[in-house]
């Protein structure tokens, strides 16, 4: 009986350390106007259905998303995303060649990230912010990680471009990463962003309400987007379903729900300021906040 209350107890403060530690980052960092956490919808690769399917229904809520792209693509269907541009959302930085592991099948010696020097990934980054300047009219200062990966070279050879990354650039996100970020402690030159392809809202809802409890900012992550049971041409395995995304957005909308919608660039941005103030100048907020979504 002593074991069994003494279980029960140690349960008790567990919850109550965990509360009290949700009360302290609220009392310690306010998002803006009021909100209770943060949210961004990321897209990578510049992939069509991003214009054809995912635009649309950003654009007709009034959802700024945030779309990491390549030169190539681009130049693909340049009017289309200089209407992106033109419509508020944020234009991130994904690389030229989208360097990566080589357990993919597609990628070749070329774009194997263990063949990259720290020189050769810094030449890159550079080029695609002058190509992607030259295309759209603007310096991209957020960068997603091609596959996640954070080092080139291999072994004990390989080397974090992380601070590249970080001098470069006021954020960059990771892939596939299983964390929501806490805005106090999150490196902004490595925020973890989230799957969303694939992904049921009722997989993701729990995770959504832990962050609104503990004032957290989750960065959800996707690729190619269509419906429900259709595949996009050539298989390509990382689909964010649409049906996922109005359900995702009704959440975010609903007042309820306490959430600051927003380009991963506004929240880093804001994230970043707010660790400069200090004391009540910090709580009134910072001038860098755009309206919530």
């Amino acid at each position: 009986m002593y074991r069994l209350i003494r279980f029960f107890l140690t349960i008790l403060m567990l919850c109550s350390a965990n509360t009290a530690m949700a009360g302290s980052l609220q009392e310690t960092f306010t998002w803006p106007e009021g909100k209770a956490w943060a949210l961004s919808l990321s897209f990578d690769d510049a992939q069509l259905s991003q214009l054809t399917m995912g635009i649309p229904l950003f654009n007709k809520t009034g959802v700024r998303a945030t779309f990491y792209v390549l030169p190539g693509p681009l130049e693909q269907r340049l009017a289309d995303w200089k209407a992106v541009v033109d419509n508020g959302h944020e234009i991130g930085h994904h690389t030229v060649n989208h360097p990566c592991t080589g357990n993919f099948d597609w990628v070749t010696e070329e774009k194997n990230i263990k063949n990259y020097s720290l020189e050769r990934m810094r030449n890159e980054l550079k080029e695609a912010n002058r190509r992607i300047g030259e295309l759209l009219g603007i310096s991209p200062d957020s960068f997603a990680y091609t596959c996640g990966e954070t080092a080139v070279g291999e072994g004990s050879g390989s080397i974090s471009f992380i601070p590249l990354v970080a001098k470069l650039f006021s954020s960059g996100r990771g892939w596939q990463e299983e964390a929501a970020n806490n805005p106090l402690t999150v490196d902004l030159a490595h925020v973890p962003g989230m799957k969303m392809d694939d992904t049921s809202f009722d997989s993701l809802k729990p995770i959504l309400d832990m962050a609104r409890s503990k004032g957290y900012w989750v960065v959800l992550v996707g690729h190619e987007i269509a419906r429900i049971g259709e595949q996009q041409p050539g298989g390509y395995a990382y689909t964010t379903r649409l049906e996922m995304l109005e359900e995702l957005i009704r959440y975010a909308k609903d007042p309820v729900n306490q959430v600051w919608l927003a380009p991963v660039g506004d929240v880093a941005g804001y994230i970043d300021q707010q660790r400069k103030y200090s004391g009540t100048e910090r709580n009134r907020g910072h001038p860098l906040a755009r309206p919530g979504q």
